[in-house]
């Protein structure tokens, strides 16, 4: 299922309301989609599925693996042909793993051939993005053994960048922090040691930390997103804004202006080994466009999935998107490489973009700000750690409650510990009835005992 060439065409659903006008308004944007980039995306689990089915909207190529079939009801767009199903003969009819990411890893690696078809399936693409909810049993159990071969097979037919980076994203979804069960905690932090490994060793682009957690405290200071006369939840808004986002990221290269970004730039941005995070701002009614404030605001107070230190970046990227006739003037437009440049701490790559839309008017501009960091913040790290262990102990401590009430009834004498004398009944036969005639029946002796009864 190739990307669709109009908008119409395409099976949006709330996405399309929150999509920044230059994305789907204008003429240059739909009719250059013909030239967007060959993505093609690969969705882990439940969690997963959900997010990478909402960037499916726009018809890119979708592969969906998971070990539960009921989950892929509520993604009928998807083709059934690209729903990959894991098996294990060995659980009988058992599906999913009940957020088990260790039995995931081996339902995986029984799988392992249906992988390497994946992988060659998506050779040829210009860039795959993998989507995972680092809380699950599949999609987490999953990762490893995607990555691996994807990111093998790749390298084989040399789907690299000229920098020599791995043509792969991964967006990888963090639990809220209500979870009670340690087994997602546990989870998430093996998905993480996972995919720090794949970026220390280049086997891998960005990662786009989305964490839930910081998505709804973000979505209940907003406005609440009702689609079809129903209010979203905090993680449908999540997969809803990921999907929009990376969109018009992806539209940036489909648009000229003053300064332009091509797919070359883009991709040299997502394929940097770390971590990412994209923002975006709007800005209304300004007649001055005030760069060092945007790009401050941009970076550090308009931060949607995860809360990074964007001052030690390896990479970074920023577009400004206004109207035709609003021209930024040649002094702002060349301060805002510079002042990004020092914002993010003067990282090894960095693109720039100044463009137009005619579906922007003259009061609007939208920013896009992207930046790769090496690693999580240790204050996230931290959090997810103590999450794990503080549920961990709880549910120790509720083990060791439900032991020691046992250990109350130890001495009381049940029913069970007896052992019941019971009778054994005898089924008597109409034979043992029939009397012997033919036998007399032998006369009794007395005793003296017989007669001191009289």
């Amino acid at each position: 299922m190739p990307l669709k060439f109009s908008f119409r065409d395409m099976k949006l659903g709330a996405i399309y309301n929150q999509l920044a006008p230059f994305a789907k308004d204008g003429s240059e944007a739909e009719s250059r989609l013909k030239d967007m980039l060959d993505l093609q995306i690969v969705t882990l689990g439940q969690g997963g599925g959900r997010m990478g089915a909402e960037l499916a909207r726009f018809g890119f190529d979708s592969w969906m693996v998971n070990s539960a079939s009921s989950d892929w009801s509520e993604q009928n767009w998807i083709d059934n042909k690209r729903k990959i199903l894991l098996t294990d003969p060995d659980r009988g009819k058992l599906e999913g793993t009940a957020k088990n990411a260790g039995i995931g890893h081996m339902i995986a690696q029984k799988n392992v051939q249906r992988f390497k078809q994946l992988a060659l399936d998506t050779q040829e693409a210009d860039f795959v993005i993998v989507k995972v909810a680092l809380g699950g049993g599949t999609g987490n159990g999953s990762l490893l053994t995607a990555l691996e071969w994807i990111s093998k097979v790749r390298d084989m037919v040399g789907m690299r960048t000229e920098r020599g980076n791995a043509t792969i994203m991964v967006v990888a979804s963090i639990p809220m922090r209500d979870e009670a069960n340690p087994e997602i905690w546990r989870n998430t932090l093996s998905g993480i040691k996972v995919l720090q490994d794949f970026i220390d060793n280049k086997k891998i682009g960005t990662v786009l930390p989305v964490d839930n957690e910081f998505m709804r405290n973000f979505y209940e200071r907003e406005q609440p997103l009702v689609h079809q006369q129903r209010t979203l939840s905090a993680l449908d808004y999540s997969n809803v804004i990921v999907a929009r986002t990376l969109f018009e990221a992806l539209c940036i290269p489909l648009l000229g202006g003053q300064v332009a970004m091509d797919y070359t730039e883009l991709v040299e941005i997502f394929s940097t080994p770390g971590w990412m995070t994209i923002n975006r701002a709007e800005i209304q009614n300004q007649d001055e466009f005030n760069v060092p404030v945007t790009i401050d605001r941009l970076f550090k107070q308009n931060e949607v999935f995860a809360s990074l230190d964007v001052t030690k970046s390896l990479a970074g990227g920023i577009a400004v998107i206004t109207g035709p006739r609003r021209k930024l003037p040649a002094a702002s437009i060349d301060s805002i490489k510079p002042i990004t440049n020092d914002l993010l701490g003067r990282p090894p790559v960095l693109h720039t973009a100044v463009l137009e839309s005619s579906a922007i008017n003259d009061t609007t501009s939208y920013v896009l700000g992207m930046s790769v960091t090496p690693s999580l913040p240790e204050t996230l790290l931290d959090t997810l750690m103590m999450r794990y262990q503080q549920e961990k102990e709880r549910r120790e401590q509720l083990e060791a409650a439900a032991r020691q009430s046992k250990s109350k009834l130890s001495g009381f004498d049940d029913v069970f510990s007896q052992t019941a004398a019971t009778s054994q009944k005898k089924r008597i036969t109409l034979d043992e009835l029939e009397i012997d005639d033919s036998q007399p029946i032998p006369k009794k002796r007395f005793t003296i005992e017989d007669l001191d009864k009289l």
